[in-house]
């Protein structure tokens, strides 16, 4: 079987979706853990399927190695947004 690659594009959507994901359920006042609607949510935003998305799971979860790189990206992705959320909180 040939080795599969996955474009750097589709990855970073994945995590762009990803934290989309992940802001959409922590803002989630109301707390009914829905996290099939925020991930709908997210995936609309990111205009992203939900297939898309599952095979660029399934990918990483074939590639151990993806994995870091995913891990790498989202946290550098999350940094930013803390440290632009912290910004405006100091004007």
């Amino acid at each position: 079987k040939k080795d599969e690659k996955l474009p750097s594009q589709q990855l970073n959507k994945f995590v762009e979706t990803f934290k989309s994901y992940i802001i959409i359920a922590a803002s989630d006042t109301a707390k009914f853990d829905n996290r099939s609607a925020y991930l709908d949510s997210a995936l609309a935003k990111n205009k992203y399927t939900r297939q898309e998305f599952d095979s660029v799971l399934k990918y990483l979860g074939k590639n151990p190695a993806k994995i870091e790189e995913f891990i790498n990206q989202f946290g550098d992705s999350l940094k930013a947004i803390t440290k632009r959320a912290s910004g405006k909180n100091s004007k």
